[in-house]
């Protein structure tokens, strides 16, 4: 019998009759776009597809596991991410340069909102900070080389970066080993106001 003919209801004044399938579109599993958690595999796709599959549509599940991923995973507005607790862990590869962010929001021109991210760890890996630094991320709108500053947005080399974002709840999430922090909420860039002054 297919899950569309299954339905169930649930005890309590006002609960309605489902059928499974709908209910189990509530939520999806990174699992069910690829993603192994087996700590060697690169899920990096897998779970990104997830992200961007779940946005506006449903919770994503993150299963216990070691995700290991070797690019930065953007989080797309309108999204629940949940995993299990601490043994949900996403982890960056460790020859990834350390610039690279493991999980970011949004970033200049890329506003993102209505983000929810709890139970697990973001493991930026701390032998990522002994590889030879990337490029930065760079900035087309503000550019104050000549007051002392740069050209580059503001966050790079971060465990979890919220940036650009708002209406964003951060839950019992671990994040470690940063190389520049380990939670950053920040805006893309800072203009400088006077040379050698932030």
């Amino acid at each position: 019998m297919a899950l569309t003919q299954v339905k169930y209801k649930q005890s309590g004044t006002g609960s309605s009759v489902r059928t499974l399938s709908n209910n189990f579109a509530d939520t999806f599993s990174v699992k069910d776009f690829g993603a192994t958690g087996d700590g060697s595999t690169n899920d990096t796709t897998a779970i990104q597809n997830a992200l961007n599959a779940a946005a506006g549509t449903a919770k994503l599940y993150l299963p216990a596991g070691t995700y290991i991923v070797h690019d930065t995973l953007v989080v797309p507005s309108n999204i629940h991410f949940v995993g299990s607790g601490e043994l949900s862990i996403i982890k960056m590869n460790s020859s990834i340069d350390p610039i690279k962010t493991l999980v970011r929001t949004g970033q200049r021109n890329d506003k993102k909102k209505n983000i929810i991210i709890e139970n697990m760890t973001l493991d930026f890996n701390k032998a990522r900070h002994s590889v030879s630094e990337g490029s930065k991320p760079s900035d087309g709108t503000i550019d104050d080389t000549s007051l002392g500053g740069d050209a580059f947005q503001d966050y790079w080399g971060t465990a979890l970066s919220i940036c650009f974002s708002e209406n964003v709840l951060i839950n019992n999430v671990r994040a470690l080993d940063g190389y520049k922090h380990c939670i950053d909420i920040t805006s893309p860039k800072y203009r400088r106001g006077e040379s050698g002054n932030p």
